[in-house]
Parts: structure tokens; C-alpha cells; sequence
């Protein structure tokens, strides 16, 4: 009987291959990877293996990096990479491979989440120690979500020009004001898609986040907005349910931005958002791109409110 794949292609970390556990599911994006799987080794250890496109490989190598300069400077609650020889991807059977273990966690009950302050209070403490950990890092020329957005734009017009028409008044609102004033927002290096579907779960805790793919500097508060927009995009009464409200009682009593990052936070929220309407255009989700035109309206027509409420005018 053949050796089964995974022998050779856990060989470059010296894994020895028991089986593969097609059974466990994942949690995360798969679309971060080729294909992935849960692997045991003969000391009943058990790996996450993920194939990459050859495309994506120096990126990958960067985040793994970034994961192990984070781990080794204390912060805990990621699932660093396994390094081999040369960086952190190997090449076997023609394509490239990476390892992490295999982190059990609980599954987030997505009907009653936003009722747990601690899990906002958790996500804020993982945030503070994040920016203190990164402080270190060398700053980088941000993220420009006002370009990124304007072409976003462009592709909604020609595809959905309907959609793109319903969302006029947010696209003059980001326009005029946000977009104006968005280069000069203090930035950080953030984790770049921080929402509570991107974090493994322990039963009173964090025991790690996942998904790296689109860290880099952005404003200081992208994260937090980014979470705060998919929290209500579940549901918008989520937005003033004790998760969110906790998480951002306990950021600003940590300090953790500016003023000028906190005046924004709610149009920064909103204009996150047009990364949402390209991964409906690009999944030819329809019923997810409706949903999101009319979330976005109901942000835009909120503004006011939703300052009021989380107490950051």
C-alpha cells in the first residue's frame, strides 16, 4: 500500500504521519489556503498541513514571520508557524506547504455572542497587547482604504451599477469627510480582519486568533471598527448588545487611541465595509451584496446614534 501523501510532505519538519483527521472541522477562512487538512503524527500530536500557492508564497513567509517576532515577544494567544530550513514554507510534490499545530477550541454560537461582555472584554485585552507588542515594528506606508474604496467603487459601478446607485449618498459622505482626513489618522500595525469568527475560543477566553492574511499598518482603530461592522452585519441590534458595548468601554479606558481616531471610528466602520461588497462581487453573492447595501445605509443613517450610544463624539 502507498505511503500516504502527507509522509513526505511533513518530512521537512521531521513529522513522522499517523493519519489524517478529515473528520476535525476548521475554523478560519479556507479560502486562505489551496486545501488543508488536520494531520496526526505518531506521538499523537495533531497539525494543521495547508497547501499554498507558489503566488502567495512570499506573503505567507512574511506573516509567518510576523507570528513568531509576536510569539517570542510574549504575546500568547496566536498559533505561530513551524519554521523549516529556509523560512517557514517547504516545497514538496510541486507545491508549497506550511505547518501549525492544532489548537482545540469551542465553537462560537453565533445566535447569543453578543450577549457575552467577556468575549469584548477578551478581544479589547487582545488588542492592547497586540499594539504593545508591535510597537516595536518599523512603520510602513499604511493602507489606503480611500484608493482601495474609489476602486472598489469602479468595479460596483460596472457590475451592479443598481447597488452602486442605492449606496450614493454613503459613497459622498466617505467622500467628504472621511476620505479627506483619512492619511491623517495615527496608525498601527493591526491584524487586519479582527472579528470574533477569526478567534479560537476557549470557554471563558481567547486561546487564539487566527487569519492573519491582511495584517499590516492601517489606523489605529481599524480593528476594532472592522469588528464592530461585522457584529452588526450579524445583526444590527448586536451593535448595543454588552460584547461590543464591554469591548469599547474597555479600549478607551486603556487609552488605546487618539481622539481624532475615536471622531472617526464610525465612518471608518462604514467604509471597511466596501471590502465586504467586493467579496460579495467576487463570490457573485447577490443576496449577500443586497444585504450589504442595505446595512451600509442603515450605518449612514446612524451616525449620530451610534456616537451616542458607544459614548465616542
Amino acid at each position: 500500500m502507498p505511503d500516504h501523501p502527507a509522509v513526505s510532505r511533513l518530512r521537512p519538519w521531521g513529522l513522522s504521519f499517523k493519519c489524517e483527521h478529515l473528520e476535525i472541522p476548521l475554523e478560519g477562512s479556507p479560502e486562505r489556503a489551496l486545501a488543508r487538512s488536520v494531520i496526526e503524527d505518531d506521538q499523537g500530536r495533531l497539525f494543521i498541513l495547508e497547501r499554498i500557492g507558489a503566488e502567495h508564497r512570499d506573503r505567507k513567509n512574511a506573516i509567518a514571520r510576523t507570528l513568531a517576532a509576536l510569539h517570542q515577544s510574549g504575546l500568547t494567544t496566536i498559533n505561530p508557524y513551524w519554521p523549516v530550513t529556509e523560512g517557514f514554507l517547504a516545497p514538496v510534490d510541486g507545491d508549497w506547504w506550511q505547518v501549525q499545530p492544532f489548537l482545540k477550541s469551542e465553537r462560537l454560537d453565533r445566535a447569543s455572542y453578543a450577549e457575552d461582555a467577556w468575549r469584548g472584554q477578551a478581544m479589547a485585552a487582545f488588542l492592547v497587547d497586540l499594539a504593545t507588542a508591535t510597537r516595536p515594528f518599523p512603520p510602513e506606508t499604511p493602507f489606503s482604504l480611500p484608493v482601495y474604496g474609489r476602486r472598489i467603487g469602479r468595479m460596483l459601478e460596472e457590475q451592479e451599477p443598481r447597488a452602486f446607485r442605492e449606496l450614493t449618498d454613503v459613497w459622498d459622505y466617505l467622500q467628504s469627510g472621511l476620505f479627506k482626513r483619512y492619511d491623517a489618522l495615527p496608525a498601527r500595525f493591526v491584524h487586519g480582519d479582527f472579528h470574533p469568527l477569526n478567534i479560537l475560543w476557549n470557554s471563558d477566553g481567547i486561546r487564539a486568533v487566527i487569519d492573519w492574511e491582511f495584517c499590516g499598518f492601517k489606523p489605529e482603530l481599524y480593528d476594532a471598527a472592522l469588528l464592530a461592522g461585522c457584529v452588526g452585519f450579524d445583526a444590527p441590534e448586536y451593535l448595543t448588545r454588552p460584547m461590543l458595548l464591554a469591548f469599547l468601554r474597555d479600549l478607551k479606558k486603556a487609552s488605546f487611541a487618539q481622539p481624532a481616531s475615536w471622531a472617526s471610528f464610525v465612518d471608518l466602520m462604514l467604509a471597511i465595509r466596501i471590502g465586504w461588497l467586493r467579496e460579495w462581487l467576487v463570490k457573485k453573492d447577490k443576496d449577500a451584496l443586497e444585504q450589504e447595501v442595505v446595512y451600509m445605509q442603515l450605518l449612514r443613517d446612524n451616525i449620530g446614534l451610534l456616537n451616542t450610544r458607544w459614548e465616542i463624539a
